[in-house]
C-alpha cells in the first residue's frame, strides 16, 4: 500500500500539527507570572525608625526623626536641638545603651541602619564651661554662654555680645592671649574636651580689612594706609597675598605668634620699611636682623625696604620668595649661596641701586 503525504508548500502536514500545538501553549501561558514575582512586588521593604531618649535628663526635649529608614541606608544623629540638660552634668552626645556601654555618636555622625529599630540614649557627663572675655573692650559685656557642655560635644562660637571697642572691630575669639591657641571665627564650632573654655576677644583695627572661616582670621588689606609701626593682632592667623604692598608709609611689622601663614608680597614695595619683628613663640616664621624666614630658615620671605648696601643671603636659605626684595633701592650688591635653588618672580623688582650679584659656580 502507497502511503500518501499532503505537502502544504513543500511542508508535511504532521510537522504544521506540532506547530499549531506550540503555538496554542504559548498563548494559554501569555501574560502569567510566577507566584514569587507577584508576590515581592506587593511586600513593601521593612523600614525602622531611630527614637531618641532623654535618659534622665532634668529639662529640655529630645529631638525627633521623622525619617523611615531601609535596611542599608545612611542615618546622620540629630543634636542636641531641645536643649536637653540634666542638673550637675553635661551633654555628650549619644549611646545606644543607657548605661553608655553600647556605640557612642558625636552630633552629626552618621550610621548605616540595619534590621532593628534604634534608641539613642543622651549621654551625660562631667559639666564643662565657656567663658568670653573682653580682651581690651572699652565698654559692655562679652557674650555669655549659658550652656553645659559634656566632653566631645559641639560648641559654637558667639558673637559681639554687647561689647564696644572704639577703633575696631571684632575679628573673632581666641584660646589663648599670647597666640599660642586656637583662633575661631563668630559661629565656627569646635569639640570640647574635657575641661573648661576661656575665649578672649581678637579686636582689629577698623581700618583693615579681615576674613574669617573657621579656625582663620586672615588680614587682607586696608581702607586706609596703615603707616608707622602695624602691630599685627594677637589672634590673627594669616597675612594674605599683597595685604600690605606698597604700603609707602610702613616704618615697621610685629608678627604675633598666632600667624601661621603669610602670602607671596603682604609687605613688598614698602620702600621705607625697617624692619619685620616676629614673636619667638610663633611656630612658622622668625626674624633674623629684621628679614622674614620661614621657622627652619630655608626660605627667605620678606626683606624690608630700607636693606641698604651690599647683603649676603644665609647659606641655610634654599629659597628667595616672590618679591622678597622687592622696593630696595638701596641694595648695592646681594650675595646668593649655592644652597639656593629656586628664586621667586620679582625678587629683586625695584632694586635699584643694585650693581653686583654674587652666584657661586656651583
Amino acid at each position: 500500500m502507497i502511503k500518501q503525504i499532503a505537502l502544504v508548500g513543500g511542508v508535511k502536514m504532521k510537522h504544521f500539527e506540532k506547530i499549531a500545538l506550540i503555538l496554542a501553549a504559548g498563548l494559554a501561558l501569555w501574560g502569567c507570572q510566577s507566584p514569587t514575582s507577584s508576590s515581592s512586588s506587593s511586600t513593601p521593604a521593612a523600614t525602622f525608625t531611630v527614637t531618641y531618649d532623654a535618659n534622665g535628663a532634668t529639662s529640655g526635649t529630645v529631638p525627633t526623626d521623622g525619617n523611615s529608614y531601609a535596611q542599608g541606608t545612611p542615618v546622620t544623629v540629630l543634636g542636641n536641638t531641645g536643649n536637653l540638660a540634666k542638673t550637675g552634668s553635661g551633654f555628650s552626645g549619644w549611646n545606644t545603651k543607657a548605661d553608655g556601654t553600647g556605640t557612642s555618636y558625636a552630633t552629626g555622625a552618621s550610621f548605616t541602619m540595619g534590621t532593628a529599630n534604634v534608641t539613642l540614649f543622651a549621654v551625660w557627663g562631667t559639666p564643662y564651661s565657656v567663658t568670653y572675655h573682653s580682651n581690651g573692650a572699652l565698654t559692655g559685656a562679652p557674650p555669655v554662654d549659658g550652656n553645659v557642655y559634656g566632653a566631645s560635644s559641639t560648641v559654637t562660637i558667639l558673637g559681639i555680645g554687647n561689647m564696644s571697642y572704639s577703633g575696631y572691630a571684632l575679628a573673632g575669639w581666641m584660646t589663648k592671649t599670647d597666640g599660642t591657641g586656637t583662633s575661631y571665627a563668630v559661629g565656627a564650632t569646635f569639640t570640647m574636651g574635657a575641661s573648661n573654655v576661656d575665649l578672649y576677644a581678637v579686636w582689629v583695627p577698623t581700618n583693615l580689612k579681615f576674613s574669617t572661616t573657621g579656625t582663620t582670621i586672615t588680614l587682607t588689606g586696608y581702607t586706609t594706609p596703615p603707616t608707622g609701626a602695624l602691630i599685627v593682632p594677637t589672634g590673627v592667623t594669616s597675612i594674605g597675598s599683597d595685604a600690605f604692598a606698597s604700603c609707602t608709609g610702613l616704618t615697621g611689622v610685629t608678627i604675633p605668634s598666632s600667624v601661621t601663614s603669610i602670602g607671596s608680597d603682604a609687605f613688598g614695595g614698602c620702600t621705607v620699611l625697617i624692619s619685620i619683628t616676629v614673636a619667638s613663640g610663633n611656630p612658622d616664621f622668625e626674624s633674623i636682623s629684621g628679614v622674614l624666614y620661614d621657622k627652619a630658615g630655608d626660605a627667605l620671605l620678606d626683606a624690608p625696604g630700607t636693606l641698604s648696601r651690599s647683603f649676603t643671603i644665609p647659606s641655610s636659605v634654599t629659597s628667595i620668595g616672590l618679591g622678597a626684595f622687592w622696593g630696595c633701592s638701596g641694595l648695592t650688591s646681594i650675595t646668593i649661596p649655592s644652597s639656593v635653588t629656586s628664586i621667586g618672580l620679582g625678587a629683586f623688582w625695584g632694586c635699584s641701586g643694585l650693581t653686583s650679584v654674587a652666584i657661586p659656580a656651583s
